[in-house]
């Protein structure tokens, strides 16, 4: 597949249905409601100033989806689009990780695997620390991704480099233990859960159903 995208005369790609898609966005309804925006955030554990921003940006891209995906949504008395839990999966699948690592949350997969190579083999041999050589045979890995990840695991304090001489083969210790990985945003599952939850303490329900038309992937972005 790659090979025949690189290909020079490969025929260019048909542009039409996605000039209708923004003539059609243009002139759609772009106004939309989330009725489990204020269950969502408090859902959401305050670890970090900056999820005020990223909260806000999350809001926006269920907007956005339920903006593309109207033609199978409520509208309200208004005549606003009514945002479902469908369109917080089909965000949520794409950036739950992105939202964990930037308030640091979460430890990146190459950092932890590397933190727990470092430390594996220390614990298997004699020696007090473990060069980038080392670390590489046992990543199975070249020495520019090893120093890739080294960099990462020190600057964020995970791995400890104890030779401070520039030109020397690095001596790495386990540095600051690394957190359990802390979930920011709450599962669909929970989302329902707990919207079920307020809709029963209200006397009902909180907002419709998600769609259950077999054409709506939904989760489409």
């Amino acid at each position: 597949m790659l090979a025949a995208l690189a290909k020079e005369e490969a025929e260019a790609a048909n542009l039409e249905p996605w000039l209708a898609l923004q003539e059609w966005l243009e002139t759609a309804e772009h106004d939309v409601t989330i009725p489990y925006a204020q269950t969502l955030a408090e859902l959401v554990p305050p670890v970090a100033v900056r999820l005020r921003r990223d909260f806000g940006a999350v809001l926006n891209l269920v907007r956005a989806h339920a903006v593309l995906h109207q033609a199978t949504r409520d509208k309200d008395a208004s005549g606003r689009i009514i945002a479902t839990r469908v369109d917080y999966a089909g965000v949520r699948e794409l950036i739950a990780d992105l939202v964990s690592e930037g308030v640091e949350a979460t430890v990146q997969p190459i950092v932890r695997q590397t933190v727990d190579a470092v430390s594996w083999l220390l614990e298997g041999g004699d020696e007090e620390s473990v060069g980038a050589r080392a670390l590489g045979q046992e990543l199975v890995l070249e020495k520019g991704p090893v120093s890739r990840r080294v960099r990462l695991a020190t600057d964020a304090g995970y791995l400890k480099n104890l030779e401070d001489r520039k030109g020397r083969a690095a001596r790495l210790v386990p540095g600051d233990p690394m957190p359990e990985d802390l979930q920011i945003l709450p599962t669909v599952e929970e989302l329902a859960e707990e919207c079920s939850t307020v809709s029963s303490a209200s006397g009902g329900m909180d907002h419709p159903p998600p769609p259950e038309d077999d054409d709506d992937p939904g989760v489409d972005f």
